[in-house]
């Protein structure tokens, strides 16, 4: 068997060769031209798909006052997998929670600023804990992912 990607060509003649891994960034299709020196050939097509390394993004303050800027706490990521947010008051009662996996996670749209949904949450400094684990299972968890956030709201 001979497989070829531009400069490089790596030889088996093995039984059970080991797996040959491509990296092309921005490619979604291989086909492998399949040759034995009797002129038999072969082609096989197949989708891979690239995973990008995974990255969180926790942001520090939001006002949620509706004018379309930093409104919600939203964390934001990269080839997230899953997700789980609590955030708490200065007395430590979880006032929010969100859990989502996969394709779920591209509908959450934040922590709006509300006490579980009703009232709206006072200004200033607020505590979440995080936890998300992404598709190239790199776990975001720890001390890192436990913080502060501030909610600012303008006086009316």
């Amino acid at each position: 068997w001979i497989f070829e990607e531009e400069d490089t060509t790596a030889i088996s003649i093995l039984k059970d060769p080991e797996p040959y891994t491509y990296y092309i960034p921005g490619n979604n299709y291989e086909a492998i031209l399949v040759a034995k020196s009797e002129n038999c050939t072969d082609t096989f097509k197949y989708q891979y798909i690239v995973v990008e390394p995974s990255s969180l993004d926790i942001p520090n303050v939001f006002t949620p006052n509706e004018d379309g800027y930093n409104d919600r706490f939203i964390v934001t990521g990269k080839s997230l997998r899953s997700l789980y947010v609590q955030i708490f008051n200065r007395t430590g009662k979880k006032i929010y929670e969100f859990s989502g996996y996969g394709s779920d996670l591209k509908d959450w749209e934040g922590w709006d600023g509300k006490i579980n949904g009703k009232a709206d949450a006072s200004p200033g400094v607020y505590y979440y804990i995080i936890h998300a684990v992404g598709w190239d299972d790199e776990v975001y968890k720890g001390e890192l992912y436990r913080g502060v956030v501030y909610l600012y709201r303008e006086k009316r």
